[in-house]
C-alpha cells in the first residue's frame, strides 16, 4: 500500500516535483563540468515520457579522446525523469512501510528521510547526464561516468534506494531502542 501511496504521489506531482528540483540539479550539474556552460536544464516531452534535457555548451577549446572541441560546440544529455523519482518511490515505500509496521512515528523520520533524498537525487541524475555526454563523446573510451551511469541503469538505483532507506531506518531503530531501555523498570539484581 506504501509502495502504490508513493507511486501515486509521483505520477500526480510528477511535474511539480522535477521542476522543484531542477534548481539543485543544475547547480550539481555546473560543479560538476565545469569545462561546459550549462545553458539549460529543463523538462522535456517525448510522447508519453518525461525527460530531463541538459543543453551546454563548451567554455574553451580543448582536446577530448583525441577529438578537438571548438569552444562554444552545443551538446546535449538527457535522461528519463523516471530515473529522477524510482529510488525515491522505493526508498520511501520501505521507510513507510517499516515504520508503520513496527508502530513507529512516520513523521519523525521526515527530516532524515528529506535528507537522504536529496542525497540520492545527487547521486543519480547529474552523474547520469555527464555519463551520457562522455559515451557521446567517446563512447571506446574508458570513463568512470559513464560506468557510473551504467551501474545506476543496471539496478544500481535500485540497490542504492534499499541502502538510503537502511541509512534512514538504522538510526531511528537505535534511537527508538535506546529511548525504549530507558523506560524499563529497574531489575533486582539476584545474589
Amino acid at each position: 500500500m506504501c509502495c502504490l501511496l508513493w507511486l501515486v504521489v509521483s505520477l500526480v506531482f510528477e511535474r511539480e516535483l522535477s521542476h522543484a528540483v531542477l534548481p539543485l540539479l543544475h547547480w550539481e550539474l555546473s560543479w560538476l563540468i565545469p569545462q561546459y556552460r550549462l545553458n539549460e536544464l529543463n523538462l522535456v516531452s517525448t510522447g508519453l515520457d518525461m525527460s530531463i534535457q541538459a543543453s551546454m555548451t563548451t567554455r574553451e577549446s580543448f582536446i577530448f579522446a583525441g577529438h578537438t572541441l571548438p569552444a562554444g560546440t552545443a551538446l546535449q544529455s538527457s535522461t528519463l525523469v523516471g530515473h529522477l523519482w524510482q529510488p525515491l518511490i522505493l526508498m520511501f515505500s520501505l521507510v513507510s512501510t517499516a515504520a508503520l509496521v513496527q508502530g513507529k512515528n512516520v513523521f519523525a523520520l521526515i527530516p532524515l528521510c528529506l535528507a537522504t533524498a536529496g542525497l540520492l537525487l545527487m547521486l543519480d541524475v547529474p552523474f547520469v547526464l555527464v555519463g551520457a555526454l562522455h559515451d557521446l563523446l567517446a563512447p571506446e573510451r574508458f570513463s568512470a561516468w559513464v560506468v557510473w551511469m551504467n551501474f545506476l541503469n543496471g539496478g544500481g538505483r535500485m540497490a542504492l534506494a534499499f541502502v538510503a532507506a537502511f541509512l534512514v531506518l538504522a538510526p531511528f531503530q537505535s534511537l527508538t531502542t535506546a529511548i525504549a531501555a530507558q523506560n524499563l523498570p529497574p531489575t533486582l539484581n539476584k545474589k
